[in-house]
């Protein structure tokens, strides 16, 4: 299988770790797939989100840190339809006009933004990005996959993504596959509607 984002080894294993765990545990939908990650430690797996949805994914999510910007334009290098953008995508009429993939990032820290890591109330914040991401989901087979960044609970964020009208599960706790400091859970959810 080929990985166009992943360069080292352990980036390679780990793909090819989270594409098993995705055949093994999500049953592909009908519709179009959103990937959100509330943090910047998905990176080296995005691949096999990629491979695995295929087409059917459009939309992914970054923290946008500079640190972490070779990182993102690895991944523009790899996918040329991929924009790398400095905005926040989180509009039913932004999701409209999405191609191929883009991007939502939380780029600043700040209470105006949808920043999780270190917002002081993450659960409200959660809900409203629930909220208005509720307003662009399709009824129809639609589904929306997110990893949960460790210090948000993957169970917290459940709870507030239902209460937004969208139906999560919880298919596998990452800690055995990913690093040791990091508690992510696969979440795939669907709009209840």
């Amino acid at each position: 299988m080929e990985f166009k984002v992943a360069r080292s080894a352990i980036e390679k294993e780990l793909n090819q770790k989270i594409y098993q765990l995705l055949e093994d545990y999500v049953e592909l939908p009908p519709g179009n797939v959103y990937a959100l990650d509330f943090g910047c430690g998905w990176m080296p797996y995005v691949d096999a989100f990629m491979n695995f949805f295929g087409e059917r994914l459009k939309a992914l999510t970054a923290v946008d840190l500079e640190e972490w910007e070779l990182k993102w334009k690895r991944i523009q290098n790899a996918y040329p339809l991929v924009r790398f953008e400095r905005e926040r995508i989180i509009s039913g009429k932004d999701f409209e006009r999405l191609g191929r993939f883009d991007f939502i990032s939380f780029i600043n820290p700040a209470p105006d933004t949808y920043w999780l890591l270190n917002h002081p109330d993450p659960d409200s914040c959660i809900l409203k990005v629930a909220r208005e991401l509720k307003s662009c989901l399709k009824k129809e087979g639609v589904v929306f996959v997110l990893t949960a960044e460790d210090g948000i609970k993957g169970s917290e964020m459940k709870e507030v993504l239902e209460d937004g009208g969208i139906r999560i599960e919880v298919y596998k706790d990452f800690r055995d596959i990913y690093w040791p400091h990091q508690a992510e859970n696969l979440l795939v959810g669907r709009n209840r509607d």
